[in-house]
């Protein structure tokens, strides 16, 4: 039997994730793994269509997260240029020749 992380067959993935819903749903298994089944079981198709389809949101998520904590480190700043030389110190590796080039209409 594959891997369910390994699987490239959403099919597979299915059954394999039915599987580890059923052996930790079982009155013997400890609370934490019966919790984390129900959480599987709750998130079933999520899984299998991630499985299907092999695209998440990560990206964007993590774009999100990174404009977020810039905004949050440039509070205070009046002058937008100095919010976008933050932004792009921040965000790492800026090209510093830009940084002059730098206009704001």
């Amino acid at each position: 039997m594959g891997r369910f992380y390994e699987t490239n067959d959403p099919e597979v993935a299915a059954d394999l994730l039915r599987d580890i819903i059923d052996v930790g749903s079982k009155r013997s298994a400890p609370f934490e793994v019966r919790r984390l089944a129900r959480t599987l079981g709750n998130w079933f198709d999520s899984i299998v269509a991630w499985h299907r389809a092999r695209v998440s949101n990560g990206p964007t998520e993590g774009m999100n997260n990174l404009l977020k904590r810039v905004k949050r480190v440039a509070f205070g700043f009046t002058n937008f240029k100095n919010f976008r030389i933050r932004g792009l110190l921040y965000a790492g590796k800026p090209n510093v020749r830009v940084l002059d080039s730098i206009v704001v209409t």
